[in-house]
């Protein structure tokens, strides 16, 4: 097929080295540090949804890498994914969620999301609870939320009330090991809420 495309003197994409995820990952590294997600928050005020489908990508993509999500969180980056995760492209809210996901398992929710920001991100997080996720946005969601269960009952009871319960108990029935660790973390700490134990009685 390579061949018959140079043939036909049209364009093969090859693949290069420096395309290689430990390459991608130092230059992520040396562009947060240089203050890129300033950059991104300013430019996430656009009206485009494709723009904000990539500003959610490249976010998604410094979360990857545990250190620089703080960096993320202190330059603005948590503030901007919670708009994104509910309006916009699909792939691009998937994006955001995933950003947010990762961000709430490393750093303290009071820390990455004060205030009613911390009940803002369960509507999102329960969207990546759906089969049609990977393993990984489930794990990563379910994980998240572990955390914000963990802060206080108003968290708590809005998890109810988005009807997260189900969505979390779904997951202590799955095949996957790990989903159902992350599942049984999530219910022990919604067993903080009195609701949750008179729904169990």
């Amino acid at each position: 097929m390579i061949e018959l495309a140079k043939f036909a003197k049209q364009h093969v994409p090859e693949e290069h080295e420096l395309d290689d995820k430990d390459f991608v990952l130092k230059r992520a590294e040396i562009l947060a540090k240089a203050g890129m997600t300033s950059g991104l928050v300013a430019l996430s005020k656009t009206d485009s949804d494709n723009c904000k489908e990539l500003i959610a990508r490249v976010l998604n993509a410094m979360c990857e890498m545990a250190e620089l999500r703080g960096i993320v969180v202190q330059q603005g980056g948590a503030k901007i994914l919670i708009p994104m995760a509910l309006e916009g492209t699909v792939k691009g809210k998937r994006q955001a969620i995933q950003a947010i996901a990762r961000i709430g398992i490393t750093i303290n929710p009071e820390v990455a999301f004060p205030g009613q920001r911390s009940c803002e991100v369960v509507r999102p997080l329960l969207k990546n609870l759906h089969v049609e996720c990977s393993a990984l946005e489930n794990f990563e969601s379910l994980m998240c939320l572990t955390n914000l269960a963990g802060m206080n009952e108003t968290v708590r009871k809005r998890i109810i009330k988005e009807g997260g319960l189900s969505w979390i108990e779904h997951y202590l029935y799955e095949d996957h090991e790990m989903l159902k660790r992350a599942a049984a973390q999530a219910i022990n700490n919604m067993m903080l809420s009195e609701d949750v134990i008179k729904m169990h009685e």
